[in-house]
């Protein structure tokens, strides 16, 4: 895996840090004894976007905004929702023989060692996003896809032309079967997430491609 830099003067090159703030994270590290990043996210100098750009830039690796990309089932299912949490990993498509997973870290060598072997039958390309945003994709995919009032969701809005009025009664009675009290839909560009409060705390449960956003 070939490096392009260090990862401050990436972040500065890309215009997300100035050197004033690696001087102020370097210092912090030498008593925490954390990676710059995690630093430098911490007191908020990046996002955890611009952390993931910069080290997917650092370690020539794609970055995939998982807010927009849309997993593929026969991908996503390569590992079990346990493994995929446990390591922090998620295979989001398949060409050929090769799978795409998206990891957090380009430089955990034992991870992406134990997921080729996990994935033995595949070749594996890895891919970066931010770890935050690998947690929140593995519980709204696998949900979306394993929950009983969520496969027949998924039938009608990736029908030709769906149903609306079917669509909000399956919502309506996804609400009524998790025993819900709000429901929530947050529109992105491309996708919307639709979120049910459950014992008072928001839990993904589906998702409305972008083709339905018209309706």
């Amino acid at each position: 895996m070939s490096q392009k830099g260090k990862l401050g003067e990436i972040l500065i090159k890309l215009g997300f840090i100035t050197q004033e703030h690696i001087e102020v994270a370097l210092k912090i590290q030498q008593i925490q004894k954390k990676k710059l990043g995690e630093i430098l996210k911490e007191l908020g100098f990046v996002s955890p976007r611009e952390l993931a750009l910069a080290l997917a830039y650092q370690a020539n690796l794609e970055y995939i905004n998982l807010e927009e990309y849309y997993p593929k089932k026969e991908a996503l299912f390569l590992l079990t929702k346990r493994i995929a949490t446990l390591y922090n990993a998620l295979c989001v498509d398949i060409k050929g023989d090769t799978v795409l997973v998206v990891i957090d870290d380009p430089y955990d060598i034992r991870k992406q060692a134990t997921l080729r072997n996990l994935l033995k039958n595949y070749k594996v390309k890895f891919a970066i996003a931010e770890p935050e945003a690998i947690v929140r994709a593995i519980e709204i995919y696998y949900t979306y896809y394993t929950n009983p009032l969520d496969k027949q969701f998924t039938e009608e809005i990736l029908k030709p032309e769906p149903d609306i009025e079917k669509v909000v009664d399956l919502i309506l009675n996804m609400a009524i079967y998790y025993n819900a009290s709000d429901i929530h839909i947050n529109p992105l560009s491309n996708v919307s997430f639709l979120f049910l409060r459950i014992d008072g705390i928001l839990q993904p449960t589906a998702v409305i491609p972008y083709s339905l956003h018209g309706n």
